[in-house]
């Protein structure tokens, strides 16, 4: 590589270091009001009172906000509420989050056979992300019996979706 290739390549990373440094300035976070209570911004509000109505996409995000601390304190049990919500109305996402709530122990005793119920489930709603997850308790052996040709199965329903796995 040339010097001025190097000079390049240099001034590339430290960009996208700026660049990454300015994104986390974005994320919204909690606020407090003057008496030191956390408060919301009107939009996670409404956001939450949409999820309170029955909105399934809905609550899935604001169970991904409170799982991450996202315009809200980060609370595992709020997170774990919503996701259930969002789950228990068809969503496939959260059905997804709630199992990855599961098998990460996130607010709950660590489960592999409940997070291998909602991987299923999201699955069959066409859930790539939930395909890899199969594949890969099958392939480990956690909640479900080892199994190297129920985890190919499981991979190439994922394959076919055309999508790339998160978690390979």
């Amino acid at each position: 590589m040339t010097y001025l290739g190097r000079l390049i390549f240099i001034f590339m990373v430290l960009a996208g270091y700026a660049a990454a440094g300015a994104a986390q300035d974005q994320i919204p976070r909690p606020q407090r009001d003057a008496r030191e209570q956390i408060t919301v911004s009107p939009a996670t509000a409404a956001l939450i009172k949409q999820a309170e109505a029955g909105d399934a996409d809905a609550a899935n995000t604001v169970g991904f906000q409170y799982g991450n601390g996202l315009s809200v304190m980060q609370d595992d049990a709020e997170a774990l509420k919503w996701y259930r919500k969002a789950a228990e109305s068809g969503s496939g996402e959260g059905m997804y989050n709630l199992a990855g709530v599961y098998e990460n122990g996130y607010g709950v005793k660590r489960s592999y056979p409940e997070a291998v119920t909602w991987y299923r489930k999201a699955a069959e709603r066409g859930h790539a992300g939930a395909h890899y997850a199969l594949a890969r308790l099958y392939e480990q052996g956690q909640g479900v019996a080892k199994d190297p040709k129920q985890s190919a199965e499981w991979r190439r329903k994922g394959e076919a979706l055309n999508l790339k796995p998160r978690d390979k």
